[in-house]
């Protein structure tokens, strides 16, 4: 006779059975899919660096427009020493010799995920003058980049400051003016005034106040090219 009761306790045998088999998956993979967290030793060991610097997943996009994905190695990312090269372990990769090391000359630029949920969206990065600046802007032919700094204001908080920033378009190179450290106006008075003065648009500080300034000058550059292009062709 079918006993109700045995279909019950064999169908809860096969969930425990399915439940410790995802749970052992998941396990491993996270091995592999979270470098920061208690799983991540591996990863570490395999660059043999220290936990200290981040390894965050991403990609590298190439000048010749390769695209490599996997664990990037952030040591010095965002402090002024130079760089040379940097380091990638591809996803699905568990060995030293896997690790690809890429020259800091052939690389147009690095995007990274965000390492908590916290943080709002990829962080990009560009070589510029042998170091990784952050890239805040791009398009197909114009790259905005920034370096920060940070200044330890009274030993209880840090402030950001953007040190400098420049803008390749068409791999031309053009300074765009910032505060910095010591300055008596912000930075959107300085980007109005590059706007202004580029583009022959009057624009005011208080007009970018509510806008993406580094959005609206990768606008207006697009646009000058566009022009530019229409009066060559």
């Amino acid at each position: 006779m079918d006993n109700p009761w045995h279909r019950r306790i064999g169908g809860l045998a096969l969930l425990l059975l399915a439940a410790f088999a995802s749970y052992g998956q998941a396990t491993k993979k996270s091995v592999f899919e979270h470098p920061d967290n208690e799983y991540g030793n591996s990863i570490y060991k395999i660059f043999g660096i220290s936990r200290a610097i981040p390894i965050k997943q991403g990609y590298i996009v190439t000048k010749m427009a390769d695209t490599l994905w996997g664990y990037i190695d952030m040591n010095k990312f965002d402090i002024s020493e130079k760089l040379r090269q940097v380091a990638i372990l591809p996803f699905g990769k568990q060995n030293r010799s896997d690790i690809r090391i890429v020259q800091l000359d052939s690389i147009d630029y690095i995007s990274t995920k965000p390492q908590q949920l916290a943080d709002s969206g990829r962080q990009e990065y560009m070589p510029v003058d042998g170091a990784m600046w952050r890239l805040v802007g791009r398009s197909a032919c114009v790259r905005i980049c920034g370096r920060y700094g940070i200044l330890n204001s009274d030993n209880s908080y840090d402030l950001i400051v953007n040190e400098a920033m420049v803008m390749f378009s068409c791999n031309h190179r053009i300074e765009i003016p910032v505060a910095g450290y010591l300055s008596l106006h912000s930075d959107l008075y300085f980007f109005a005034k590059f706007v202004r003065q580029r583009y022959g648009t009057n624009i005011a500080p208080r007009d970018l106040k509510h806008k993406d300034p580094i959005q609206v000058i990768l606008a207006k550059e697009n646009e000058r090219l566009r022009m530019h292009l229409g009066k060559t062709s």
